[in-house]
């Protein structure tokens, strides 16, 4: 069973190893490579809006998190007609418990809770580098559905949704 245990300062070392491994950097790289510019970013005011360390029988392997998508942020193309759309990020920063389908067991636990905690939620975005062939994989497991192609940040993207109307 998959648990999402909010984000706290005590997970900043953990964090601060995972961002550092290189198959992390390979797709989520922001820059952040001493401790201080991790807590500055992870845990400072602009961070994300909701986050996760996810664990499995208590053994921490990754990091999730979200965002509001607003009507100025870069993925606002792509947001719901009506209602809230929220982006999604996650990364496994164990690289020993990759290629187990952790990622999209806990895409399923977080769907499992987000809309009765965010009612007003309409859909999740997420936008994986193209060449990351098994984080597409994992959201297409999870039920996202493809989008389309997107250029953001410098990279190519691949903009994936997961509708949750069925909760209207």
């Amino acid at each position: 069973m998959i648990s999402l245990e909010p984000l706290h300062l005590r997970h900043l070392p953990l964090l601060h190893r995972w961002l550092q491994q290189p198959h992390v950097q390979a797709f989520w790289d922001d820059g952040d490579r001493t401790l201080e510019l991790v807590e500055q970013h992870y845990f400072g005011p602009d961070r994300a809006q909701e986050a996760f360390i996810l664990s499995e029988r208590e053994q921490p392997f990754g990091y999730l998190q979200l965002d509001p998508v607003g009507p100025d942020d870069p993925l606002a193309a792509w947001r719901a007609d009506q209602g809230e759309t929220w982006a999604l990020d996650l990364l496994i920063g164990e690289a020993d418990r990759t290629g187990q389908g952790l990622a999209a067991r806990s895409i399923g636990t977080l769907l499992g809770s987000w809309p009765q905690r965010h009612p007003h939620c309409r859909r999740l975005l997420t936008d994986s580098d193209v060449r990351n062939g098994r984080a597409l994989r994992a959201w297409q497991k999870a039920g996202f559905r493809p989008l389309g192609p997107a250029t953001l940040d410098g990279y190519e993207a691949l903009m994936m949704a997961y509708d949750l109307k069925q909760w209207l």
